[in-house]
């Protein structure tokens, strides 16, 4: 099999086994995430873009319906915006950041929490430095 091929089905049962295992941490990161996942590229299907409505597209056509004089804070206004910076670039940056999250989640051998949990290790180690014993 393709090495490459090899990775990326390693990595995906990786992701898998760590949801599966993290279930709250999971479903917290996406809801951060997945509706950044998903307005970025719904703008850009209706033709919302950082420029501008794109010619020809369902978002041109309505702008066109108002002659030009689009109504501040309705509805097109806050979807184009949203475009040229606004949700647009949050959708973006939350993309690229769960994906550096699940990249480092995977590349760690141990989960931290987990190791703490199972730690046999009761702490600090209790010393006789400061005992009144002279007998040395």
């Amino acid at each position: 099999m393709n090495p490459v091929l090899q990775y990326v089905i390693a990595l995906l049962q990786k992701v898998a086994n760590y949801v599966s295992n993290h279930p709250a941490w999971t479903a917290a990161v996406a809801v951060a995430f997945v509706p950044g996942l998903v307005v970025t590229p719904a703008l850009g299907v209706l033709g919302f873009s950082a420029a501008g409505p794109v010619a020809g597209s369902i978002a041109a056509g309505w702008q066109a319906m108002y002659g030009g004089m689009v109504p501040a804070g309705g509805l097109f206004a806050i979807l184009q915006s949203a475009a040229m910076g606004g949700t647009a670039i949050v959708g973006w940056v939350t993309t690229a950041t769960a994906a550096a999250g699940v990249s480092v989640a995977q590349l760690n051998t141990q989960d931290p929490v987990e190791n703490e949990a199972g730690s046999d290790d009761e702490g600090p180690v209790e010393t006789d430095a400061g005992s009144d014993d002279d007998s040395e």
